[in-house]
């Protein structure tokens, strides 16, 4: 700046000395015979400006963010699409959560017809109980909640997806939900149970002791050692140590099967069958096999 001002003195200074009349020049000097001033509408890209100079330093700063703009850009853009897929996630977790490696039951249209006819969107209204004496597990505060819940559950059965559609009509059966909505849902756990057809799953058993409720007829599978094993009656009853390692065991279920003979204490044994509910003060599951499995016999 101050080089900027000494040069515009100098310049006035040379200018008064070159004058032949004083005076005359005096009256009829220009401003702009001394400094230099743009002309309306354009900026002052003269070397001397201060303008000039700031453009010339806002450029250099352009240049150097030109760069990096882009890249925050995109990781903004990266941050934002994650969220959103981490949020989706979260949201929808439960819905339709399938797998490439899920396994479904294929249904015959006999039962996809008997399936279609089990439907409450018509009601309208009364699906559920706003005001309800008895304290329920689950509970709806909206009718079209609960719709949207039955009707995807409907829609996993058709699509053989027992074990998912069995959790949510278990959520329905222990809520507010109207007696004629229980009904509906009732049928189609026995419609699942009853099925020749399952898919078993191995199933954590910190989220059955949890809330045992919600899995009631679903389709499990556990492997483990069998122990207090006992032929009664009608069959065969016994506990399995599940994921049993040689000192280790995860929990234990009580299993009851139809059969005589099939397993001796100490077998390692696979299995597959319907979880009914919990027993015993510990509350291990109870299971009703379908199928037992003896993966090595007992070297006792």
């Amino acid at each position: 700046m101050k080089k900027i001002h000494r040069t515009f003195l100098r310049k006035g200074l040379r200018k008064v000395e070159e004058a032949a009349d004083f005076y005359r020049y005096q009256r009829e000097a220009k401003i702009s015979d001394l400094v230099y001033i743009p002309k309306p509408g354009k900026k002052d890209l003269s070397p001397e400006s201060d303008r000039y100079a700031r453009r010339i330093d806002i450029s250099r700063g352009r240049s150097r963010l030109s760069g990096i703009k882009p890249v925050y850009a995109a990781v903004f853009l990266l941050v934002i699409i994650t969220a959103a897929a981490l949020a989706s996630f979260y949201i929808y977790r439960d819905k339709l959560n399938f797998k490439k490696t899920d396994q479904a039951v294929k249904l015959d249209n006999e039962s996809l017809s008997r399936i279609d006819m089990v439907d409450i969107s018509g009601s309208g209204y009364g699906i559920i109980n706003r005001i309800n004496q008895e304290k329920t597990p689950e509970f709806y505060s909206s009718g079209d909640v609960l719709l949207s819940d039955f009707n995807e559950a409907r829609m996993l059965v058709k699509k053989g997806f027992f074990n998912k559609a069995i959790i949510i009509l278990n959520r329905i059966a222990n809520s507010n939900a109207s007696f004629p909505v229980k009904e509906k849902s009732d049928f189609l756990i026995r419609f699942i149970m009853g099925s020749d057809e399952k898919v078993y799953e191995e199933i954590d058993l910190k989220l059955i002791n949890e809330k045992p409720y919600l899995y009631r007829g679903s389709a499990v599978k556990f492997t483990g050692k069998a122990a207090n094993v006992k032929e009664i009656k009608s069959g065969t009853a016994f506990s399995v140590m599940i994921g049993y390692d040689g000192n280790n065991f995860k929990g234990v279920c009580e299993v009851y099967d139809s059969s005589k003979g099939i397993v001796n204490n100490g077998d390692i044994v696979e299995v597959q069958g319907l979880f009914i509910l919990n027993i015993g003060k510990v509350g291990a599951p109870y299971i009703s096999a379908e199928k037992v499995s003896v993966v090595s016999k007992s070297s006792i």
